[in-house]
């Protein structure tokens, strides 16, 4: 196919994570000559946007206090995003917080997955979540949403890198996500996130009880990806990365116009 013939005429090539790199890899899309043309640079924010949200006029949007605990996950509404599993994890979440709150925010980006809405809203009358679970829909406010959020969890069931998460980390909100493809290049290991596998609402929910039950844990979660988020997600690091590939690509090619 055409794009595969230009695409493989590249003189440098950036992904967003290394599981998008070792993807083109398996799919054979790059050679092993083509590899070493490679350069990993992630999404980036300014994340000085999301470190002093409104948390509390969200609260009073919902309708709930200062001291309830409340579960957010912030994607477009779609079956790979996971949002089935996030309302059953709700449910049993709730069984053992009766207190707790959820806030689902996010669009459909295609009229295919109407469908998927309405099994979501039927999902969460089947599950007695109603008056428990707010969908609030496409939202410009996200860095307000998540300054009202005690835990931030996205059960995709693939992620190239979802870079809402760079978002919630500068927010120092404790994360509970999936562990798979590029997630874990962005929420690090090093303890900011509690990485589920398998991707089940049992699984889950374990994890967002865990964080809303220790308080010391969650602390140490919300100062970890704080630091997380400056450490490796700025948009002046990135930027200057970004800039390094695209000299280089074009020092390659007048370098090769010499010599031809």
């Amino acid at each position: 196919m055409l794009y595969r013939h230009l695409f493989r005429r590249a003189t440098a090539y950036v992904c967003i994570s290394q599981a998008v790199f070792r993807k083109l890899l398996e799919k054979k899309l790059l050679s092993g000559r083509q590899a070493g043309n490679v350069w990993v640079i992630p999404d980036g924010r300014d994340t000085s946007l999301y470190e002093h949200g409104d948390g509390k006029r969200i609260r009073q949007e919902l309708g709930i206090g200062d001291r309830t605990p409340l579960v957010g996950m912030v994607a477009r509404i779609e079956p790979m995003k996971g949002q089935d599993i996030f309302l059953k994890m709700a449910a049993l979440v709730a069984s053992r917080i009766p207190e707790v709150h959820f806030l689902m925010a996010g669009d459909l980006m295609e009229g295919r997955h109407k469908s998927y809405m309405e099994d979501l809203i039927d999902l969460q009358n089947r599950l007695g979540l109603n008056g428990r679970v707010s969908i609030v829909g496409y939202r410009e406010d996200i860095p307000d949403i998540l300054a009202a959020l005690d835990c931030f969890v996205h059960s995709s069931h693939h992620g190239a890198f979802v870079s809402v998460l760079i978002e919630v980390l500068a927010a120092g909100v404790p994360i509970v996500v999936s562990d798979v493809d590029g997630i874990p290049e962005c929420v690090g290991r090093e303890g900011a996130a509690d990485l589920v596998s398998p991707i089940d609402p049992e699984t889950f929910a374990g994890a967002v009880i865990r964080t809303l039950t220790d308080p010391a844990r969650a602390d140490r979660m919300s100062r970890l990806g704080r630091e997380r988020a400056k450490r490796c997600f700025t948009i002046e690091q990135l930027a200057r990365q970004t800039e390094e590939v695209f000299v280089g690509a074009l020092r390659a090619t007048r370098d090769a116009d010499l010599t031809t």
